[in-house]
């Protein structure tokens, strides 16, 4: 597996800080704080669209362009993992996303929970190369308005059921027919349309479900 990115400019015209949160699954399996000058080797080979900055991952897409990177450490069944999202420089805010994707069988294959810095949230399944909206582009009150503000994203996934949290906060849940036989996790990021926005993570950790 390896970073990808993709020039998504239908995606991009559909777009729409807490204390951490720890996933509450008993069996810490990962966890990343960022903390050295470089990835871990367990994230794979990335572009030039990442770095690692003052103890976080960054990640800045080209305009209009949607960015992901799995972790490479394992394939999963069940997992629960979370990470902090911070939305440094939006350019717009209802244009640039930050999430994580799971469900991940490969580029062309995964899922996203996404939000914006303008108080929206989605979730996404990229299905053969193609994005559909699963829960669409909406308003909600989990999501913080603005800059800066670590965003605390989590989803559990056991069986067909995945579960995404908000700041600890229940999203929605999500049912789908088949499972992938076997799934990666990471994260996503994607800047506006007209420049390069600018999206920070930290306290990435994968655990086992209860």
């Amino acid at each position: 597996m390896r970073s990808a990115w993709l020039v998504a400019a239908a995606l991009a015209l559909a777009l729409a800080a807490a204390p951490a949160i720890g996933c509450e699954a008993q069996k810490l399996v990962y966890e990343d704080h960022f903390s050295g000058p470089a990835l871990d080797p367990s994230w794979g080979t990335y572009g030039d669209e990442l770095s690692v900055e003052a103890g976080r991952m960054v990640i800045r897409p080209q305009p209009a362009t949607v960015y992901w990177q799995t972790n490479d450490l394992a394939t999963y069944m069940d997992v629960d993992f979370c990470a902090d999202v911070t939305i440094l420089d939006s350019v717009a805010p209802d244009e640039v996303l930050a999430g994580l994707i799971f469900w991940y069988v490969d580029d062309d294959n995964l899922y996203a929970l996404e939000v914006d810095a303008a108080g929206h949230s989605s979730i996404w399944a990229r299905a053969s190369g193609d994005w559909r909206q699963i829960v669409p582009w909406g308003e909600t009150e989990l999501v913080p308005r603005g800059e800066g503000r670590a965003i605390h994203l989590r989803v559990a996934i056991q069986g067909k059921t995945a579960t995404a949290f908000i700041d600890g906060r229940r999203l929605t849940d999500i049912t789908v027919s088949v499972v992938p036989p076997e799934q990666s996790v990471g994260v996503i990021a994607g800047s506006a349309g007209t420049a390069v926005s600018t999206i920070a993570f930290d306290d990435f950790r994968i655990t086992a479900p209860r």
